[in-house]
């Protein structure tokens, strides 16, 4: 069992919600809250957000460069 404190105001709010809902209870309203939120995937920390970007950027610059050194040896083969 889990029992959580609400302000008057969030309690009636919560009611409110209830029924445009369509749930019973603030008691169900909850339970399928926290079930939606346990469906949901795990979030990214943003280290490895950042890390793969840094990773990305690494290749595009790599990309960059093999695309210089086509294109110049495309030149260079044209004035042949």
């Amino acid at each position: 069992m889990v029992s959580f404190r609400l302000t008057a105001d969030e309690y009636d709010r919560f009611r409110e919600l209830c029924s445009t809902c369509g749930t019973r209870s603030v008691s169900e309203l909850a339970r399928a809250a926290i079930n939606s939120l346990l469906k949901q995937p795990a979030q990214v920390p943003r280290e490895a957000l950042e890390s793969r970007v840094t990773e990305l950027e690494g290749r595009v610059k790599i990309l960059r460069s093999e695309f210089r050194r086509f294109r110049q040896g495309v030149s260079s083969q044209a004035l042949d």
